[in-house]
This record gives C-alpha cells, sequence and structure tokens, in this order.
C-alpha cells in the first residue's frame, strides 16, 4: 500500500503539530499520517464513550420517565416524542458503533 501524503500546510495549522513530528522520528514509526490516525483514534474514542454514556442515562430516564397515568392529548404527544427520542438514540448508537469500527480499523492497513 502506497503511504498517503499529508499537506504541509494542513500540518502546519493543526493543533499539536509538535507532538506529531516528535513522535514520527520514533522508531516505527516512519509516517505522520499514523501518528495522525491514532491521535484521531484516541480522541473520538474518548467522545464516542462519553457519548454512549449520556446515551445510557438518556434511555434509562425515558424508560422511567413515560408518566403511565398521565392521560390525553398532550400526554400521547409526550410518549410519541419520547418515543420518537429513544428511536434516534438507539441509531445514533448504531451510526456510533459503526463509526468506531471504522475508525478501528484505519491503522490497520
Amino acid at each position: 500500500m502506497a503511504a498517503m501524503n499529508v499537506s504541509n500546510a494542513f500540518l502546519g495549522a493543526a493543533p499539536g503539530v509538535a507532538a506529531f513530528n516528535s513522535l514520527a522520528s520514533l522508531s516505527g514509526m516512519s509516517c505522520r499520517c499514523r501518528i495522525g490516525v491514532r491521535t484521531t483514534q484516541t480522541l473520538i474514542n474518548a467522545k464516542l464513550v462519553a457519548a454512549s454514556r449520556l446515551l445510557d442515562e438518556l434511555d434509562a430516564a425515558i424508560a422511567s420517565n413515560r408518566l403511565a397515568d398521565w392521560t390525553g392529548t398532550a400526554a400521547e404527544e409526550y410518549r410519541t416524542r419520547l418515543n420518537r427520542i429513544a428511536r434516534q438514540s438507539a441509531l445514533l448508537r448504531d451510526d456510533m458503533i459503526a463509526t468506531s469500527r471504522l475508525l478501528w480499523s484505519a491503522g490497520a492497513a
């Protein structure tokens, strides 16, 4: 596989370039791209984990706050919206898992 070229202008504008440059000189680190991938994996993974925890909290709150005794049009609309949010949460979680798999496969090639 051919090495990826990364624009020097991009590297110069990116935060943490000094860290990339110093890590690139370590043995086994022949490509700044790999360092960028690892840095991105670490950052995005941390955000995905945090978002997953928030989704867990959201799902628990939705499950425990359906207000089953409440009736009427407003109550039905409230539960309809809760159901929609729960579906969106599940879709977001699925997308996050798929994104994480793709991200962690990036350094394997």
